[in-house]
């Protein structure tokens, strides 16, 4: 376990925003081929609406990431709410089975990054 005075403390912060950015990419473009294949015009809209929640998503971890870059950990402050776009998707689909997992994946990647997020920003980090 690294010391609170350890410089890569902040380093966990980039990792877990890389791993929800890679999730959260995924998931994107899963939805994107569920629609692109959907025969169904209102499955395919609610898969269209996944494509928007994501790209939504991605565009805020994005900017999370670059705070996280800066070491502005105490600004990073959407990855609770990134997964209210998560249970919209999830919520808005007519059945879930086939994405229930992947959801699934997205959520906990995303309070693992929170998790982590809060526990740098309750740590001391020293100026390297």
């Amino acid at each position: 376990m690294l010391p609170n005075s350890e410089p890569g403390i902040p380093l966990l912060s980039l990792i877990s925003l890389e791993l929800a950015i890679r999730q959260a990419d995924e998931n994107y473009q899963a939805f994107v081929q569920y629609k692109k294949n959907s025969t169904r015009k209102g499955l395919s809209d609610s898969f269209g609406n996944c494509v928007t929640f994501y790209q939504d998503m991605k565009d805020k971890l994005q900017a999370d990431h670059q705070l996280s870059q800066q070491r502005q950990f105490e600004k990073i402050t959407n990855l609770g709410g990134l997964t209210t776009l998560a249970y919209n998707c999830e919520n808005g689909l007519p059945f879930s089975p086939p994405t229930a997992s992947i959801t699934e994946d997205m959520l906990l990647t995303l309070q693992t990054a929170s998790y982590v997020n809060e526990y740098v920003q309750s740590t001391p980090v020293p100026n390297v």
